[in-house]
């Protein structure tokens, strides 16, 4: 988790970063945490080998896809002016987030430079950054890859014997699938 952290650097000011370098960052942050949840969990309960290998993969895909929501709720509060410092300071600080990686992949030209001057922190005008990364068409497609996400972590639970703690899990995930609804 460390490491995920400190690697978390590199995406301050990198609009062009790869979705690829973002998901390491954020698997080796995030996924780490909710995954290592899971193993514990299973070591507790002294779940066999096939249990922990699935509850493991279950909460490496929903601590990424959590992450993306964190992500996008961060852009979501932006343009809706509310006040929360948590979100404002990734963004004055111009951490590059998942929203940001596809504005920028899905801009013109023009909207390009905009992202590019505001990370290079050439202008300082955010509300049309935030215009861009907020629109609708980019919340669909980062809503579109938490939806994978998490189905992938609900399909970890498929060879999970039923229990009330199976179905937690999996109402967990369909409580995220409404959020990108």
């Amino acid at each position: 988790m460390y490491e995920g952290q400190r690697s978390e650097s590199i995406l301050i000011g990198n609009y062009e970063i790869s979705e690829e370098d973002y998901f390491k960052v954020i698997s080796n942050k995030t996924s780490i945490f909710f995954s290592m949840a899971c193993e514990l969990g299973t070591i507790i309960a002294g779940a066999s080998e096939h249990y922990r290998k699935s509850l493991v993969s279950y909460g490496y895909n929903l601590g990424i896809a959590y992450q993306m929501m964190d992500d996008l709720k961060s852009v979501i509060f932006l343009k809706m002016e509310k006040e929360d410092k948590s979100y404002q300071t990734d963004f004055e600080r111009r951490l590059v987030t998942l929203p940001i990686i596809v504005a920028y992949k899905l801009s013109n030209k023009e909207e390009k430079e905009i992202i590019k001057n505001f990370y290079n922190g050439k202008i300082f005008n955010k509300d049309s950054v935030i215009e861009i990364i907020s629109c609708d068409m980019v919340i669909a497609e980062v809503k579109k890859k938490i939806a994978c996400y998490v189905l992938k972590a609900k399909e970890e639970l498929r060879d999970i014997k039923e229990s009330k703690y199976k179905i937690a899990l999996q109402e967990y995930c369909e409580h995220f699938l409404k959020e990108t609804e």
